[in-house]
């Protein structure tokens, strides 16, 4: 959703930030009209098979351009990004598709443009119904791939974005994943649209080329005219249209501070991360996607804390063993000597429905997720497993367990990595079987069972967001409870304490790789809590070291052991904003400082 004012001819929009930094540019409105899908006039029977045949050869011609789009995006981005194509010729080359939309063009003598729209509509309907962001970002690539085929069945091609002129900010409605993939960063500043998230493919792409974007804006592409100045914040999820002088200078003004801060910051990147009083902390990297360690590498990190592996898992087919063993052992390779944790797969069954049977569920966080979809598809899960068992040849790799909720599932996932290791072993396949498994603690039963849970893993990893949600009962997603979404609460603080404190009992670590190491005040507080490592997104990675080199251990723990007797969040950030003002300024990102 959008709000706006006006002063004047300055108009501000805002929506959702999904990739970070200032664009300053002019507007290229960027509208795509679809071609007509249907006639309400039926083919006569004897065009039937041709209208067949019509369906086919565009099928055909449109996995051709899609290949064609996923060899550039391989050569200029790297094989990882090009998986997201891959999805897309999974849906055209998938039977029910085709089979769907030729049973309609035979049954109901509908055109070809008709009978396929049909099938991607009800498609797209069924995607849709299902309340979960990662399946929601996959009605793009429906979208995708809907349009080119109808406008290859109307004889049609694609045109517009080739005519862009240097600092450029494309502004759309929506822009589909072949779309983003054609702007050239030469000329794109920046990037706009109504609709999207910040897991689209469309946002990763934005993200992988460096383009600050604002998404979800509901009112941009019909807000803006093609010629106007805009600013682009993909830090605050807002766009400035036609500003004022005052707001141009002081964006400016930001833009420079950033891109000096990054070079100081970047300069800096082989500094120990140990505060003042001479501690050391653990600073590893959050991984979305592989092609995201470059960035992980030269910004200092000493390892990857958390590799999220499911975007493997949101095309039409499920990853291949040898797909997988490729992703990680890039990783892997790439990090070595420092270690990699590999997080299995933590989907809903709704995010898995062309791989598992699992019929709609009222509740999907709270229902058949994470490990318990593991434990209960073993070939699901022992895929996986040797992927990773195979990738640790080439450096320390770790095996995350999500959504544990007690010490069953711990033992019976413990049993199936043997029983993986003793297969690969037998078959003479090259692999480690002494990776360190770790558990995320992100329900509050194990939160509150961790001392139990320490005597039977290699380590911990704090997932604070789902705990967060989880322990206050607040779905973070639904607006009108999202201000009761509080980290820093009283009761977080307590779990957090009791899992350390478990940990440093066990003689094991536990890292925190959730997005509240993000906030500085909650970070200072982490380090107060016995926190040791802490994991970020690679972008952030700079900020965070700053701050931690700027704190002191012995402060922090005072101040925590005070915060946890106060009674709300707004009372813990106002007491450590208050005592380390000092700290907070000094690690106060650009972004933040006017001028």
């Amino acid at each position: 959703m959008s709000q706006s004012t006006r002063r004047g001819t300055y108009r501000r929009i805002e929506g959702i930030p999904a990739s970070p930094g200032i664009a300053i540019g002019k507007a290229f409105t960027h509208r795509v009209e679809s071609p007509a899908a249907d006639s309400p006039r039926k083919i006569p029977a004897h065009r039937v098979e041709a209208e067949v045949g019509r369906f086919r050869a565009a099928l055909e011609a449109v996995a051709g351009d899609v290949r064609r789009t996923r060899q550039r995006v391989e050569h200029e981005h790297g094989t990882d990004l090009a998986l997201i194509f891959d999805a897309q010729l999974a849906m055209l080359e998938d039977a029910q598709v085709r089979d769907a939309t030729i049973e309609r063009i035979r049954s109901a003598k509908r055109s070809a443009e008709g009978a396929f729209a049909a099938t991607m509509g009800a498609l797209r309907r069924e995607f849709e119904k299902i309340d979960n962001e990662y399946l929601r970002a996959r009605v793009g690539d429906l979208k995708d791939i809907e349009q080119q085929v109808l406008v290859h069945l109307a004889g049609g091609g694609f045109s517009g974005l080739q005519t862009l002129r240097s600092n450029t900010v494309i502004v759309a409605r929506d822009l589909l994943p072949s779309e983003a993939a054609q702007l050239a960063r030469r000329l794109v500043t920046g990037l706009v649209t109504d609709v999207g998230g910040e897991t689209s493919h469309t946002s990763i792409i934005a993200r992988s080329l460096g383009l600050p974007t604002v998404v979800g804006t509901g009112e941009a592409s019909w807000a803006v005219r093609a010629g106007d100045l805009l600013v682009v914040d993909g830090d605050e999820g807002t766009v400035h249209v036609r500003p004022d002088a005052a707001t141009l200078r002081r964006f400016r003004t930001r833009r420079r501070r950033q891109l000096r801060r990054e070079r100081e910051l970047s300069r800096r990147a082989d500094l120990p991360t140990v505060t003042r009083d001479g501690e050391e902390v653990v600073l590893l990297a959050n991984l979305d996607l592989p092609q995201e360690i470059d960035l992980a590498v030269r910004n200092g990190a000493r390892g990857v804390g958390m590799l999220r592996t499911e975007f493997l898992y949101l095309g039409y087919g499920l990853p291949s063993e040898a797909d997988q063993f490729d992703c990680y052992s890039r990783i892997v390779k790439a990090m070595a000597p420092q270690p990699v944790v590999v997080r299995t797969i933590d989907l809903g069954g709704d995010k898995l429905i062309h791989a598992v049977d699992s019929p709609p569920e009222a509740n999907p966080f709270l229902g058949w997720r994470g490990i318990r979809i593991c434990l209960d598809n073993p070939d699901l899960f022992k895929t996986q497993l040797r992927a990773i068992l195979r990738a640790a040849v080439h450096g320390e790799t770790r095996i995350l367990l999500p959504m544990i909720s007690g010490l069953e599932e711990i033992r019976q996932a413990r049993e199936m990595i043997a029983e993986t290791a003793d297969e690969l072993t037998r078959e003479g396949v090259d692999h480690r079987a002494d990776c360190r498994v770790g558990v995320m603690i992100e329900v509050p039963s194990a939160a509150i069972t961790a001392e139990q849970l320490a005597g039977e893993v290699d380590f911990f990893s704090l997932g604070t967001n789902d705990l967060v949600q989880y322990t206050l009962a607040v779905d973070r997603g639904t607006a009108r409870v999202a201000e009761l979404y509080q980290p820093l609460h009283p009761a977080v603080l307590r779990l957090i304490r009791q899992v350390s404190e478990a940990s440093l009992a066990a003689g094991i670590p536990t890292s925190i790789c959730g997005e509240m190491v993000a906030d500085p005040v909650a970070a200072l507080l982490l380090l107060g809590l016995g926190v040791r490592q802490l994991s970020v997104s690679p972008p952030q990675i700079p900020e965070v070291r700053e701050l931690l080199r700027a704190a002191e251990i012995g402060r922090m723990s005072e101040l925590a052991g005070q915060c946890l007797t106060l009674t709300s969040a707004r009372e813990v950030r106002e007491r450590v904003e208050a005592e380390m003002a000092e700290v907070l300024a000094a690690a106060r990102p650009p972004s933040e400082v006017e001028g």
